[in-house]
């Protein structure tokens, strides 16, 4: 996938796809970052149907290092976060962080 966003934010979630959803209400106000999920709930998010522009991956029974691992190799932009999915981060804080390390590395 072809991708012009500097910052992807990686959700974890285990069993609490309500934190989940509320998560991906705020983050889809936020057009100019990647949004991903590694859920290792059993069941699979009923309404990741809603969220288009998100990148969902199931991890069914995974534990936590697991699935982070696997959707860190999934990541195209140059910088990522990690979120819980009862945290948020504020993307233009983030996108000052990116901001700093671009002119001073």
């Amino acid at each position: 996938m072809e991708n012009n966003k500097s910052l992807s934010i990686l959700i974890i979630t285990h069993f609490r796809h309500n934190y989940l959803r509320r998560s991906l209400d705020y983050y889809s106000n936020f057009k100019n970052v990647n949004i991903l999920v590694a859920d290792s709930t059993d069941i699979e998010f009923p309404e990741k149907k809603n969220y288009p522009d998100v990148e969902y991956y199931h991890y069914p029974g995974f534990k936590i290092y697991e699935k982070i691992i696997l959707t860190l190799e999934k990541i195209n932009t140059p910088y990522a976060t990690l979120c819980g999915d009862d945290d948020f981060v504020i993307p233009n804080n983030a996108f000052k962080c990116v901001q700093f390390l671009e002119e001073n590395t």
